[in-house]
């Protein structure tokens, strides 16, 4: 028997764009994320972001500790934990993380890197 690590998720995110929300440019946070609308540009944090089922997001360049897709995603991720997609989510990126899971009932097409990256 092999055990897994658990990652951690917040429970409630710090900051929010909600589903009426379209937002494009830098987004800089230390804080968790949560994208419920549109988004379009770079993004660069140490917490979690969550992209939700309702989402459409683009990035130039996504930098943070985790993160889980469950919307429409789409350029370069980047994360020093996990990248974990959900099922039925549409991810058209690069990926990298030292752990990346993909179910199969999801959609994706591009590159996964599964690389140690510094931790902070």
């Amino acid at each position: 028997m092999t055990s897994r690590k658990t990652t951690k998720k917040p429970l409630l995110f710090s900051t929010v764009l909600s589903k009426n929300i379209k937002a494009s440019g830098d987004l800089l946070s230390s804080s968790s994320i949560l994208i419920e609308g549109r988004f379009d540009g770079t993004m660069k944090t140490s917490s979690h972001v969550g992209i939700a089922k309702t989402a459409d997001a683009s990035f130039s360049l996504m930098e943070c500790g985790s993160a889980e897709l469950a919307g429409h995603v789409s350029g370069r991720i980047s994360a020093k934990e996990f990248i974990e997609a959900l099922p039925k989510a549409t991810i058209s990126a690069d990926l990298t993380a030292p752990i990346v899971r993909i179910p199969d009932s999801c959609t994706f097409e591009g590159t996964i890197h599964t690389s140690m990256i510094d931790r902070p």
